[in-house]
């Protein structure tokens, strides 16, 4: 870290509670190598008040960003962020290659082109979809996932190079203030990761697609925003139960599975974007044991995906041309309903793709099923 230029933190020269958060952060982390640029405050127009406030959540007061910069030994400059001449002679001083931002306002793109290693921004939403200020209310007014995006900026508001979005988790419980506050704690995490970067000679990114911003919401429409609170939470909470429960499937977690299918039993046999099934993950993947308990909360055994493969085609993959191979996956499937004769949308059968890999011993073993059934 020693060996590394500082960076450069955009922040505000006035109380504010994310730049005096990052700067605990940062010096929590062991890391004093950058300089703080602050922008003195001015008076702006706002859309209306914010209305997420929760009373019921207690964090600590910020400290003004000056005097937090005096208690740790930080260089502080008060100096408005679109003051090209004195931040270039910063960059000359200080050999910025990366700045961050805790705090700012539009940042003018020969500002922006001072830094060769870009200018990182921890965004309050999902862009495109939670752009501009108001990142919330749009969230919501969008049913968009809610998190915090770590981007590359340009010239244009919330747009540049995407470093990683993280979703926050909702819970059932959630009330607006909660998820504002777990979103902004989501940006400390962010941060921390940010840092594990910058040694990085580049560090990895992709272009982020933003037509139009949005623009500031007044009053009125943050509370029309607000009223679709409760619907958007559920869907969120819905989305983010699927998604949690694929991943299980994926990796063979048979308690988290359960688990979610016992809060949610509908989700059975719901699919994913693919078409595939809880079922076709876990056979996909050669979970005995889960396809067996899946099978048994009432998993419905001959649901294909999008191509018409179903799950005994999945099943058998793993197993083909393996004389060793235990076929404990397939009883458990046939045994409960799964169709020896279903074509998938190229008019084949598990049947056609086990004699294409001449595969006899499994081929007897089908014989030998359908003579049973």
């Amino acid at each position: 870290m020693s060996e590394r230029s500082p960076f450069a933190l955009f922040s505000y020269d006035f109380v504010h509670r994310k730049t005096s958060d990052f700067i605990i952060d940062l010096v929590s982390m062991g890391i004093r190598d950058f300089v703080v640029l602050a922008a003195p405050k001015k008076k702006l127009q706002g859309g209306g008040h914010a209305i997420t406030h929760d009373q019921k959540i207690v964090h600590c007061p910020p400290i003004d960003t000056k005097k937090l910069c005096q208690n740790f030994d930080i260089p502080f400059y008060s100096v408005a962020h679109e003051d090209f001449s004195e931040i270039q002679l910063l960059s000359d001083k200080y050999l910025f290659r990366v700045g961050i931002i805790s705090g700012a306002r539009i940042i003018p793109a020969d500002v922006i082109r001072l830094f060769s290693g870009g200018i990182i921004n921890f965004h309050p939403g999902k862009i495109p979809e939670s752009s501009g200020l108001d990142a919330f209310y749009h969230t919501i007014r969008l049913d968009a996932a809610p998190g915090v995006t770590t981007h590359f900026i340009d010239h244009k508001v919330d747009a540049g190079r995407l470093i990683y979005f993280d979703e926050v988790k909702i819970n059932s419980n959630d009330t607006p203030g909660v998820v504002v506050e777990n979103i902004y704690q989501t940006q400390r995490i962010a941060l921390r990761r940010v840092i594990s970067l910058l040694d990085a000679e580049k560090i990895p990114c992709e272009p982020l697609i933003r037509p139009a911003k949005n623009i500031p919401m007044s009053a009125l429409e943050k509370y029309e925003a607000l009223s679709l609170f409760s619907g958007w939470r559920d869907r969120a909470l819905y989305r983010q139960r699927i998604e949690k429960l694929f991943a299980a499937c994926s990796s063979g977690d048979l308690s988290i599975v359960v688990s979610l299918l016992k809060e949610s039993p509908s989700l059975i046999n719901v699919r994913n974007d693919r078409g595939w099934t809880p079922l076709i993950v876990a056979c996909h993947g050669q979970h005995i044991p889960l396809v067996e308990s899946l099978l048994q909360l009432g998993a419905e055994p001959n649901l294909a995906n999008l191509k018409g493969t179903t799950p005994l085609m999945y099943a058998k993959e793993k197993l083909l041309n393996d004389p060793r191979a235990n076929y404990q996956i397939l009883d458990l499937l046939i045994d409960a309903g799964a169709n020896l004769a279903a074509q998938d949308c190229f008019g084949r059968s598990v049947v056609d793709y086990v004699h294409d890999h001449n595969d006899s011993r499994m081929l007897a073993y089908i014989s030998e099923k359908a003579l049973a059934i």
